[in-house]
Formats: C-alpha cells, structure tokens, sequence
C-alpha cells in the first residue's frame, strides 16, 4: 500500500504539451525521476471551459494513483508560492491574474473595484455594448465631459476637433 508521501508529491514542470494540456514533472524526491505526461486539472472542462498553463520550472503538487507505482499515473493538481515565487498582492479582499508580459486583472472586494491593465492591446467583442458611471471618459488626454472644440460657426458649420 502506497503511503500518503508517495502519493501526493511536490515537483517542477519540466515539459508542457499544450495540444494535449499535460506536463511533465521533475520529482525531487524521488531522485529527480521525470514523470510521463500527466493530465493538468482544471476549474471547468465541459460546457464552461477554464485553461491556463504552467510554466517550465514552476513547482507544482502532483496526486499520484495511489493503486500503481508508474509516475504516468497522476495529475498535477495545481502551483503553489514559495519565497521565490510569491503572491502579487497580500490582501485576501483581491484576487487577481498577473501575466508575463505585464497584463493584470485584478477585483478588489473591499473597494468593489475591477481593474484591467495591459501593455497591449484590449479587444472587446460584443453584439451590444453597454457602459454606465459616473465621471468623465478620458482619452489621449482628451476629456470627454470637458473638453472644447475651436471653430464653431452657427447654423450648419460642423466644430473643429476636442481640444
């Protein structure tokens, strides 16, 4: 019978075949052994879909079929900090994403604040959209409450650009 340290073990990410959405996993404690392609588990698989990936080195927990010795038979279950990986924030009201290139999502419970960042572009995609709030929309610098335009003309002239 396998014992519970045998069974749910902690590794590194070695490989990742995103095609397939397994990794394999290099088990320290077990004499740096790789594992085979191990099945990534997910949040949501079937009509709602949830997928991210992990990266090469990222340690990771790995649940080990507790019936069988052959480190093909498991699933990585998840990533875990440590200190050299730590958490973005340290506030249990905000839960966010933080990608490699910078891109955040981030929802701040306590101030009821979404919050998106990207050093790219966003696209948004909808057959109708609809904002509502308060305040002013500013883009460029440009207000959209506030600003001005030059060369207004009465009767049928058209206004100049915002200022």
């Amino acid at each position: 019978m396998a014992t519970i340290n045998q069974i749910i073990v902690k590794g590194y990410i070695d490989a990742i075949d995103p095609a397939t959405h397994t990794a394999r996993a290099v088990i320290p404690d077990k004499d740096n052994k790789v594992t085979g392609p191990l099945q990534i588990l997910e949040k949501n698989t079937l009509n709602n879909k949830h997928q991210h990936s992990y990266a090469v080195g990222e340690q990771v927990l790995i649940i080990f079929d507790p019936n069988s010795k052959n480190l093909n038979e498991g699933w990585i279950i998840g990533a875990m900090y440590s200190g050299a990986d730590t958490p973005p924030v340290a506030d249990a009201n905000v839960e966010t994403a933080v990608f490699s290139d910078g891109t955040s999502v981030t929802m701040d419970t306590s101030s009821g604040t979404l919050s998106i960042s990207s050093p790219g572009t966003v696209n948004i995609e909808a057959g109708t959209i609809n904002i509502q709030g308060a305040g002013d929309v500013v883009v460029n610098g440009i207000s959209l409450v506030n600003h001005t335009h030059g060369g207004v003309v009465p009767g049928g002239g058209s206004t100049g650009k915002p200022q």
